[in-house]
């Protein structure tokens, strides 16, 4: 059977860190981690499923490049969305770009010289343009500057295209549009380089990264059931997490019960009250609602617990 472009383009991602992925392997990606990029790329877990959000920034992505030509008088090109860029010398990177940005021809005449007011190097060489659409709750992130996680993929996404200057444009809550350029980071570069080839290597000879705290759902498709029977020794640098996790659940206890008792005690002031208003305009609400019952669905389910 013949793969179809988009299920090719997904075959041709699989051996390699996109640029979309570069911040998860750098272990500051918001909204993915190490451990879940390494179960994807080694077949262990599906592929991330397209979200209402996803779908509609690819949808926006027309007008967002709009948005960015008007701002900024540059004109962008398409690549193709299964168009990927390698780089032979990195084989375990490569890059699907939203937009290139094309050169600007600089006019000259005997008496003027026209061009825009920016760096001539820059705007006569061709940049990377990322394009983002950002839900409202994720605005804030964007105030101050460009957050950490799409500069490390724009960064990844010149470097692969062999590009020193690119842009990031956004549309935010889909009202406010913002945009910034980025020039190519040599050094950071060369070690995210470096972190995508030992992360690559890993996947291939089967070393799984730490497990974090955001990582429950992959091992439970990791480990769905238990072998009836099979008891497996430790090592012993488990002893040290052993430790930790022991002080993390009394703290955690401590603070659940110092939770209750604050919670209590304000209930206890509010009484048959709908609400208390503290002297600073603080509100609290105590109000009764009804609830439905449930059946819950038959499921396993495996429960981590300490014996000694």
């Amino acid at each position: 059977m013949t793969l179809t472009e988009y299920e090719q383009w997904l075959a041709d991602r699989q051996n390699s860190v996109g640029g979309s992925e570069a911040a998860t392997v750098m272990g500051i990606n918001p909204f993915d981690t190490e451990f879940k990029l390494y179960m994807r790329k080694s077949g262990l877990m599906p592929r991330v499923e397209e979200t209402e959000a996803m779908r509609m920034g690819h949808v926006l992505e027309p007008v967002i490049a709009k948005l960015y030509q008007d701002e900024t008088h540059r004109d962008t090109q398409d690549p193709g969305e299964y168009t990927i860029r390698r780089l032979d010398s990195f084989p375990d990177m490569h890059a699907t770009l939203d937009r290139i940005i094309l050169p600007i021809v600089i006019a000259t005449s005997a008496n003027v010289t026209v061009r825009k007011p920016e760096s001539v190097d820059k705007i006569t060489k061709q940049g990377v343009l990322q394009l983002k659409s950002v839900g409202t709750h994720m605005g804030k992130h964007w105030d101050e500057q460009i957050p950490l996680y799409v500069q490390v993929q724009v960064q990844h996404e010149m470097f692969v295209s062999g590009l020193q200057w690119g842009s990031v444009a956004a549309l935010i809550g889909g009202q406010r549009f913002v945009w910034d350029d980025v020039t190519l980071n040599a050094e950071f570069v060369l070690y995210l380089a470096e972190r995508c080839a030992a992360f690559m290597r890993a996947v291939r000879e089967g070393r799984p990264p730490e497990a974090g705290a955001d990582d429950t759902d992959a091992l439970r498709t990791l480990y769905p059931k238990h072998e009836p029977g099979q008891t497996k020794e430790l090592s012993a640098d488990l002893m040290a997490l052993d430790d930790e996790l022991q002080v993390a659940v009394t703290e955690m206890r401590r603070a659940r019960r110092k939770v209750l008792k604050c919670s209590n005690r304000i209930k206890q002031a509010v009484g048959n009250a709908e609400r208390g208003v503290l002297p600073d305009g603080t509100t609290y609400t105590y109000t009764s609602k009804k609830r439905k019952g449930y059946t819950v669905k038959p499921a396993t389910v495996r429960r981590l617990r300490r014996l000694k």
